[in-house]
């Protein structure tokens, strides 16, 4: 886990603690979700191969009260992939971290099974180090895009989920290619991951 999700995780937390908290009289509910899986980003992530598939891990949480139609949504998905070049004995890291904020929309609620669909705003960093002994950085920079995404849950007994989630982000980073001339790239991709976590 990179420190940016080590640091933003307390705080997801403590967004949804408040919350269900203020929402109480109006008998809250919610779910808490850890995301493992992978990431798929644009091939023009970098100029550097195999590192546009990612390891994903990330904290999926929504929250609504009783006969809501619609939960609000926080999401926090950080992604990253290491390689070695031997022949330039270089090491390449790349990663994104996207906080996505929006709703969510199960179509059942208070069932053994709630399929989704949600959406919103996305605040999306995305980083490429090209290190080596010098610490290069091919670009950091974040920006806003948005997200979508989908699945199912299985809730088992009356509190913990089992399910699977796909994520769509879209954010475009100003960037510099290698001449210094502006260019963009994508930091978003297509994501899926088994979730696992609580409903209450």
């Amino acid at each position: 886990m990179s420190r940016r999700m080590i640091f933003l995780v307390p705080m997801s937390l403590a967004v949804i603690a408040i919350a269900g908290l203020l929402a109480t009289p109006a008998h809250a509910g919610g779910n808490v979700n850890a995301l493992l899986g992978q990431k798929n980003l644009d091939k023009n992530y970098s100029e550097t191969e195999d590192i546009q598939n990612q390891d994903m891990l990330g904290l999926m949480m929504d929250w609504g009260a009783e006969g809501w139609p619609i939960n609000i949504a926080l999401d926090v998905v950080d992604s990253s992939k290491d390689t070695h070049d031997n022949q330039l004995d270089t090491k390449v890291d790349g990663s994104t971290l996207a906080v996505d904020g929006g709703i969510r929309w199960y179509f059942v609620k208070n069932r053994a099974w709630e399929p989704y669909v949600g959406g919103g705003a996305s605040y999306i960093s995305g980083k490429v180090d090209t290190g080596g002994q010098n610490n290069d950085i091919e670009f950091d920079d974040s920006t806003l895009g948005y997200w979508l995404n989908g699945g199912i849950k299985w809730v088992i007994g009356e509190h913990f989920n089992l399910g699977g989630d796909v994520r769509w982000e879209k954010a475009k980073l100003d960037v510099e290619d290698d001449l210094g001339n502006p260019t963009t790239v994508d930091a978003g991709g297509l994501g899926y991951a088994v979730l696992l976590g609580y409903r209450w």
